[in-house]
């Protein structure tokens, strides 16, 4: 039985009216739905600055001892995703296989300098070494170092302070004690719940075709700076539905919200062929200011291929000459969503022109709210009828 026959419908619209009116008849569709998009969850906040990485550090309790440091991984969007606690006394196999890990985007170091040995004879720690190689390696593989925090004082003795050495600040040291503390941590990225729909419904071959009609009238409206979280989630519901490669072309208007989502070219498990002209063509209308792109990587992969990059800065040099600004461009899978933009390959800005226009018309509302107001009360005192004089008796 297929999809739409399942509930009764002819077409892809009517089951969608069905679901955007709560029409009891696709409940278990729609509570699956409800589930699939919810927001990516993170167990710990994006951080964005040295206050946030103080914030961060002391939450988590992450205080080494004198010859211990953490490392902290982070994802694409600035998500820590593990610490890891190294000793001078490991070996170099040891570190890289607690400390090094293949899917972050950045890192951060914590250490605890001792005040009273530091640098004494011009001698070289042995966690020093160990921290070498860590940012040796990640150096090596493009992942940058946010920041290294360094804890100073001593327990008992001295205050505990951190330090950033990237915006040369202290900030004091909520301490706990070591019991605190822990060696390994993953934080949890995603929802652990599942909602299993019936099996009739999994085994209509419609359903991945519905979910994308779905996404695609869910996107349309949104606003790309204001509701990218959104967004995202939506194209990651959707990557988790198709078994083969879809390139997506989003075009935006000049308020940066959505109005239009299409399914360009679709390929093999692992690839898929992209005729920029075809691109172009779609995205270079009146309407549009500017567009989006997206795939999906059936894998389970979020890294950019060389091929993915190569399009992306292909399709934004045609943005460019278009007048059709290339906003970014998305690569989801069932683990989540990676941004181009974020990761450096397309040179947007949102803190500065998206922003701006975002505060703009901010202010455009604030003014015409304002406006409304006095007009209201101008009226009121217009219509009140005037308070006679007189003299009291």
């Amino acid at each position: 039985m297929s999809l739409y026959d399942y509930f009764g419908v002819a077409n892809p619209q009517e089951l969608y009216d069905l679901i955007t009116t709560d029409d009891p008849r696709v409940d278990d569709l729609q509570n699956f739905l409800t589930y699939a998009k919810q927001e990516i969850s993170y167990e710990s906040p994006k951080v964005f600055n040295y206050e946030s990485l103080f914030k961060l550090v002391n939450s988590e309790q992450l205080i080494p001892r004198e010859n211990e440091a953490y490392i902290i991984g982070f994802s694409t969007q600035r998500n820590p995703t593990y610490y890891a606690k190294i000793s001078g006394d490991m070996s170099e196999k040891e570190v890289l296989n607690i400390a090094f890990k293949a899917d972050i985007k950045s890192y951060a170091i914590v250490d605890h300098p001792n005040i009273f040995s530091q640098d004494q004879d011009g001698v070289i720690r042995d966690i020093d070494c160990n921290i070498g190689l860590i940012r040796g390696v990640y150096g090596n593989t493009a992942r940058d170092c946010l920041d290294r925090i360094s804890i100073y004082g001593e327990e008992g003795i001295l205050p505990l302070r951190m330090y950033s050495h990237e915006a040369e600040e202290y900030e004091p040291v909520d301490f706990m004690g070591y019991d605190h503390t822990a060696d390994y941590k993953e934080f949890i990225i995603g929802n652990d719940s599942i909602y299993d729909l019936p099996e009739e419904l999994t085994a209509a071959s419609e359903l991945s075709d519905f979910v994308g009609y779905y996404v695609a009238k869910e996107l349309e409206g949104l606003n790309v700076y204001y509701d990218e979280q959104k967004i995202e989630s939506l194209l990651c519901m959707k990557a988790t539905m198709n078994r083969q490669e879809v390139f997506t072309v989003i075009t935006y208007d000049d308020q940066l919200n959505i109005n239009g989502v299409k399914d360009m070219f679709m390929g093999a498990y692992s690839n898929t062929v992209v005729d920029l002209a075809f691109v172009m063509d779609q995205v270079n209308k009146d309407q549009n200011k500017g567009f989006i792109i997206s795939h999906n990587h059936p894998s389970g992969g979020l890294r950019a291929s060389k091929a993915d990059i190569e399009t992306t800065r292909a399709l934004g040099r045609l943005g460019e000459l278009f007048e059709k600004r290339l906003y970014d461009h998305y690569i989801a899978s069932s683990r989540g969503v990676t941004s181009l933009a974020q990761e450096g390959t397309i040179g947007r800005s949102p803190g500065v022109s998206f922003l701006a226009m975002a505060k703009e018309r901010e202010v455009d509302k604030y003014l015409l709210k304002l406006a409304d107001s006095l007009e209201k009360q101008s009226a009121k005192l217009q219509d009140s009828p005037k308070k006679k004089q007189g003299r009291s008796i």
